[in-house]
Parts: structure tokens; C-alpha cells; sequence
């Protein structure tokens, strides 16, 4: 599994109007404003290293949760299901409560090519050095040599 660190999330109780921001004293402000949010980071839980992002001590509920910014090297814009008017990825959601304390949730970005920058590379297709495929640059100096097919 590729881990991806630097995804950003928001989450809020099922069927609530306001997002779950922490305190500093680890509980959480469950009346939370997205604007909060959106202006100063706060209550935004982004995934570390590991590609976890930990939310320890909610209550027992049912929790919805959004992605709003992709980890570096995607484009939450062409992912599955983001809402160009939101500006986030719907994730569904997970129920805390009984046995079911922790929560791992694994989400799934598409890494996308917006634009290629760089040499541009052709293909050299009468493959006349040595038999072996060739890759030259825009200049027709050689770059690459693949392996020769062995048929």
C-alpha cells in the first residue's frame, strides 16, 4: 500500500449543521463553524507520515467525514466524487460506539497528470541500434535503450 501523507479532513456529527473543532484540552467544540475552518485551520485533521490522521475521544455517534485537500501529487479536483461546489470529497461515514472505538478508514486518491513539463521524448520505432528499442530526445540524441525483445 502506497501510504499518503498530507490529506486534510473535516468531520461532523451526522445530520448536524456544525464541525467538530478540538480543544486544547483534547475534548472537542462540537458547534464548530466552517468558516472557522476554512479561515483558520482549525478542526482540520491532516494525515501524518504514516498516512494517519488520529481524532482520539469523540463521542458515540455516527460521523460524517470530508476530504478537502488531497495529499501532494494529487488533484482532489479530479478525484471520484468531489463536489466542485463544496470544494471537498464526500466520504461517507463511520459509527463510533460499543466495541467499535477505533476507526480505520482508508481513502483512496487517483494520481492524475495535469500537464507534463520537461524533454519531450519520440520513440524511435525502426529500433536500427543493436537491434534494442530507443528513446530519443527532441535533438535526436539518445536517452534511453530499453531491452531488446526476446522473441
Amino acid at each position: 500500500d502506497i501510504v499518503l501523507s498530507g490529506a486534510e479532513f473535516i468531520i461532523k456529527k451526522e445530520g448536524a449543521e456544525n464541525w467538530i473543532i478540538p480543544n486544547s484540552d483534547g475534548t472537542y467544540n462540537y458547534n464548530g463553524k466552517y468558516e472557522d475552518i476554512v479561515n483558520n485551520k482549525v478542526g482540520v485533521y491532516t494525515t501524518n507520515a504514516q498516512g494517519i490522521a488520529e481524532i482520539k475521544k469523540l463521542k458515540f455517534d455516527t460521523y460524517h467525514i470530508y476530504e478537502i485537500k488531497a495529499p501532494d501529487g494529487y488533484n482532489i479536483e479530479k478525484q471520484d466524487k468531489y463536489n466542485k461546489d463544496k470544494k471537498w470529497i464526500d466520504l461517507g461515514t463511520v459509527t463510533l460506539g460499543g466495541k467499535n472505538t477505533n476507526v480505520t478508514y482508508t481513502v483512496t486518491n487517483k494520481k492524475t497528470v495535469d500537464k507534463l513539463e520537461g524533454n519531450v521524448w519520440i520513440d524511435n520505432p525502426d529500433r536500427k541500434l543493436n537491434g534494442y528499442n530507443n528513446i530519443y530526445d527532441e535533438k535526436d540524441n539518445l536517452n534511453l535503450t530499453s531491452a531488446r525483445n526476446s522473441k
